[in-house]
């Protein structure tokens, strides 16, 4: 008997574990390539709890599906709403994204990126369409753009499949939620089974897959075991020895009796070796029991090692054919991602394929998220260099205009990602002054070198004019006063020193 409730009732979103919805019907039919029927199972029977509370292509489904719906609507006869249905006689819950129950058929909304999974989606669709009753159903398949843009484009909409009710693949799946149930009722009460337990819980329907548990039938058991116990004359020997030794305690020798004190010490030290020999001897006995035990523990796991190593060759091979074959679809759901975020070259060339994603443990539906994650990194990571590339960009034009310097960005662009901003934008304006100092220093030198080079030709000038004075000649003071330029008035006193004539500078009076 099927019930029909609000989108909005908790039964829509709650009691996960009482019911088979949509997104379990191809996991139960070993469709999905996210998820086994035996981590379905373990949700249902509360051994594990899934943690999807969705991503970015989920949200931008929940988001576009009411547009599309409402297009459909207005652009054909179907009249569908969201409905909720469930069939407790078969444990089934379907959730619809629309309904038309006079024209008896079933809407069913897909955004997808590249590669549209239909048998997936014709599988969900044969069991809503038994929920509700139905004829057939509308696949509208909306291809999600990259920049996941939320305003309808009919040009991504394609309605032109249309799903036919199947009688025959609804009883086959029907039998495989009868049979789900069961399995599930068994891991209820076998909580630490393994997936290969679950998968061959039911004899007459076994799921291929799983990891076969190690046998436990060849248990190395023991049979008798006895400890040394080890018995011999302890107190006697103990009472002996005190008695004997007693005479020795205290005993002194003279210079003379050394030959006596080293036979008392070779007397003493033969007892000791006596008794040492036998230890020796006794354990030697204990031990020969233990060694042979050792041997004959060898001698099973060499024949255990004669069957393991060639059966090791042999799952060496099949790992690796597994790793090569998992590569493959690593790959394809690499080339997913690209295309469902339409990534440049130089950046789908940096999604990397981990050598973990290859391992058993990993799951399909972890790596694609990983992906993902990777993909939308890079991304970031770009548009915060082209921003920071903008930036520097544009403060070294500003500097350049500012200052007056010939600076180049490209001095500066390969800071980035190794400085922050600032520290950059400091560098370059460190480098302005620096090179608007060495400007003003090479200035002020070729001046000093000009100034020069005007004194030294104006000397050479006066030189030629001016002959020097002699001893008996008069001299005059007289007082001028020159306006000239720096360098001219560099030069005359160039030439004043050059022919030894006495002067000064008189300060002007304030």
């Amino acid at each position: 008997m099927s019930s029909l409730l609000q989108r909005d009732e908790p039964n829509v979103t709650e009691n996960r574990h009482k019911y088979v919805g949509g997104s379990d019907v191809p996991v139960i039919l070993g469709l999905s390539k996210f998820k086994t029927q035996y981590e379905l199972a373990s949700e249902k029977v509360g051994i594990t709890k899934s943690d999807f509370q969705g991503n970015e292509y989920t949200a931008y489904g929940h988001a576009m599906e009411p547009q599309i719906r409402e297009y459909i609507n207005l652009t054909t006869d179907y009249e569908f709403v969201e409905t909720s249905t469930i069939d407790e006689e078969n444990s089934i819950r379907a959730n619809t994204d629309g309904v038309d129950y006079d024209a008896k058929t079933l809407l069913e909304i897909k955004t997808h990126g590249a590669v549209p999974t239909i048998e997936v989606y014709k599988a969900q669709m044969q069991a809503y369409m038994f929920a509700n009753g139905l004829e057939q159903g509308v696949l509208a398949l909306y291809e999600r753009p990259a920049d996941f843009n939320l305003e309808f484009d009919a040009k991504r909409l394609d309605t032109s499949i249309i799903v036919k009710r199947d009688d025959d693949f609804i009883k086959n799946l029907l039998h495989e939620i009868e049979l789900f149930w069961k399995r599930c009722d068994w891991l209820s009460n076998n909580r630490g089974a393994s997936e290969w337990d679950y998968n061959n819980c039911l004899p007459e329907n076994i799921i291929p897959g799983g990891k076969r548990p190690m046998a436990t039938e060849l248990e190395v058991k023991t049979v008798k075991f006895e400890p040394a116990v080890i018995e011999f004359n302890y107190e006697e020997i103990e009472k002996q020895l005190e008695e004997n030794l007693k005479k020795y305690e205290g005993l002194t020798f003279t210079e003379k009796e050394a030959k006596e004190c080293n036979k008392v010490i070779a007397d003493l030290r033969k007892g000791k070796r006596l008794v040492d020999q036998y230890r020796v001897k006794t354990k030697k006995q204990l031990t020969e029991p233990i060694k042979e035990f050792e041997a004959l523990t060898k001698k099973l796991n060499e024949k255990f090692d004669s069957v393991i190593d060639p059966l090791l060759e042999q799952s060496k091979d099949f790992d690796e054919k597994q790793r090569e074959e998992k590569r493959i679809k690593v790959e394809g759901i690499r080339n997913q991602v690209i295309d469902d975020l339409q990534l440049a070259d130089e950046i789908a060339d940096q999604l990397v394929i981990e050598d973990r994603f290859l391992n058993k443990s990993t799951t399909l539906k972890s790596i694609e998220e990983e992906l993902h994650e990777q993909a939308n990194a890079i991304i970031a990571q770009k548009l915060t260099e082209e921003t920071q590339k903008e930036l520097i960009k544009q403060h070294v034009e500003i500097t350049n205009l500012k200052l007056g310097t010939e600076l180049l960005e490209s001095s500066y662009i390969h800071l980035i990602g190794h400085k922050e901003n600032d520290e950059i934008k400091q560098i370059i304006e460190d480098d302005a002054k620096n090179a608007i100092n060495q400007l003003e220093q090479k200035r002020e030198k070729e001046l000093k070198e000009k100034r020069m080079a005007g004194a030294e030709k104006m000397h050479n000038e006066f030189k030629q004019e001016i002959k020097p004075p002699t001893e008996d000649e008069e001299q005059f003071i007289e007082v001028y006063e020159v306006v000239g330029t720096e360098s001219q008035l560099d030069a005359l006193e160039a030439f004043m020193k050059q022919n030894n004539m006495t002067f000064k500078i008189v300060e002007e009076e304030k």
